[in-house]
């Protein structure tokens, strides 16, 4: 037939298979892969469960900003709750070492007097004992009063062998087995050249029997301390050794050796009790 051009009529690709056998069907297009951008077959849908796809946020690759600002710091105190109360034992023991540390500081003055008087009069036995330099004497009369008067503790500072003395020194000096403390009234010569001394107690009448040699001469009076004869006299008895020699010493062991061996006899006891309650429990 005239009418069709060789290879431009609409059957021109016909072989031996019907109408449209050399033509490539289109296939159809499926919805899901319209939605899909990386164009990514949908699974088949049947028993399996379908995937869940999980969206992960992008990360900023920019730092973090620094805070440089100081944190703050509470310098508040955690308030505290209330302290346990004390058992009466603790208050006991409290009460044991104040009192034993008060006794201490009263009695340590006596205790260091005595102990040093004591060794003063071993060491001289012939001289009353003394206390660095000073030497303690109680007043018997009233010879020289008002100065001094009877009872009171007179304080002689020892002087030298080569010492001079003028008129108007108060000096202790030795009267046979006695010490007597007058004012020097004169100073004379004997008949040798030696200086001898008239002395006499302000509240008598007469200057003292016989004249004063320097090597009798003890020291020159230093001060008075009023009534406290008598506590001298008692340091140096027995009984006032015990007291303030003695009593000061047991004080001491009492309140600085005593509590510490009662405390780790407790923690030893302590330490007893929880070992046997451990081997009871296993």
């Amino acid at each position: 037939m005239g009418s069709h051009k060789k290879g431009g009529g609409p059957y021109s690709g016909m072989k031996n298979g019907g109408p449209y056998r050399g033509v490539k069907p289109k296939q159809p297009k499926n919805s899901a892969s319209q939605n899909n951008p990386q164009n990514i077959e949908p699974e088949p849908q049947g028993a399996a469960e379908p995937k869940q796809v999980i969206a992960v946020a992008p990360q900023s690759t920019a730092p973090a900003p620094q805070n440089n600002q100081p944190t703050p710091q509470n310098n508040q105190p955690a308030p505290q709750g209330n302290e346990p109360a004390q058992s009466p034992k603790q208050r006991f023991f409290n009460i044991y070492n104040i009192i034993g540390l008060v006794l201490c500081i009263l009695l340590l003055p006596g205790f260091i007097i005595s102990a040093t008087l004591l060794v003063s009069s071993w060491i001289h036995p012939d001289l009353p004992p003394s206390f660095f330099g000073l030497t303690p004497l109680m007043v018997e009369t009233g010879s020289m009063s008002p100065v001094f008067d009877e009872d009171d503790l007179v304080l002689i500072q020892n002087s030298a062998d080569d010492a001079s003395y003028s008129v108007g020194d108060i000096i202790c000096f030795r009267s046979g087995n006695a010490y007597v403390t007058h004012r020097i009234k004169e100073i004379e010569t004997d008949e040798n050249g030696n200086t001898i001394y008239i002395t006499q107690g302000d509240a008598n009448n007469a200057p003292d029997t016989g004249s004063v040699r320097p090597d009798q001469i003890l020291g020159v009076f230093k001060t008075r301390l009023k009534g406290m004869g008598g506590v001298f006299v008692f340091i140096q008895t027995p009984g006032g050794m015990i007291v303030c020699v003695m009593l000061p010493i047991i004080l001491v062991l009492l309140l600085f050796f005593v509590p510490p061996l009662l405390a780790a006899r407790k923690k030893t006891e302590n330490d007893t009790g929880e070992k046997d309650n451990h081997a009871a429990s296993c």
